[in-house]
């Protein structure tokens, strides 16, 4: 029975924090450099900076804040570069970072590191949406009840904010490094936290009743605002 109860604890861990982060992270980078090209292919080559230079920027800041809370060492940091400056990698910002590969906790940095954008994102987007257009939040008034009481200009500003956050949510093939090089420590911290939870818990249902269904909501909601921009900006070609 013990054994039963670990082996399923490990399978939710894995499922709640490494299959669904990667899973939903893969298709919504995908639908946003969708709409990326959508875009350049109305608006031109500098359509990205327009469209996108608050997500990037909070991108790029994304990377630097994780790369610090893992005690990486930010060697350079371009939160946006020059439009008319053609960059060899076409990069619209970086972050340069280093580390020991001998340090388990820097080399499991590398996982939230390159999946740094995900997460911060989800979280500056879910801020806005409690400051600008609150009613989102509460299922019960989904409908045309959403815009009761919400004053127009706020919810202009959300659209504008959101859809240019949303743009940011790209993660580059330097980003998917990042998480390769942390994959392994971080399934092994993965089975061992869901070891212990095996052997603590009474009901491994709990992991997805209080961890794993909102953290599905917030990858479903992301995938949607992504699904809806690349259908707009599709448009446009």
């Amino acid at each position: 029975m013990m054994e039963t109860m670990i082996g399923r604890s490990i399978i939710w861990v894995l499922l709640i924090f490494l299959i669904m982060p990667l899973a939903a992270s893969y298709v919504i980078s995908w639908l946003t450099m969708k709409s990326q090209r959508h875009l350049m292919l109305r608006f031109g080559q500098h359509a990205p900076f327009i469209f996108s230079w608050l997500g990037t920027i909070v991108h790029e800041l994304a990377h630097a804040l994780l790369a610090l809370l893992f005690g990486h060492h930010l060697d350079k940091i371009v939160l946006l570069t020059n439009p008319f400056k053609s960059d060899k990698d076409r990069r619209l910002g970086y972050v340069d970072h280093s580390w020991h590969s001998h340090n388990l906790y820097q080399r499991l940095g590398n996982f939230f590191i390159g999946l740094a954008p995900m997460l911060v994102i989800s979280l500056v987007t879910g801020i806005i949406t409690q400051i600008l257009w609150p009613n989102l939040f509460d299922i019960q008034t989904l409908g045309w009840h959403v815009f009761v009481g919400v004053p127009g200009w706020q919810i202009v500003i959300w659209i504008c904010l959101i859809f240019n956050l949303n743009l940011g949510m790209n993660i580059s093939s330097a980003d998917w490094h990042n998480v390769w090089q942390g994959l392994t420590v971080y399934i092994m911290f993965l089975l061992i936290v869901g070891l212990i939870l095996g052997l603590f818990i009474i009901d491994d249902a709990l992991i997805w009743e209080t961890v794993g269904y909102w953290l599905a909501m917030t990858w479903l909601i992301n995938f949607g605002i992504s699904l809806v921009i690349m259908g707009l900006t599709s448009i446009l070609v």
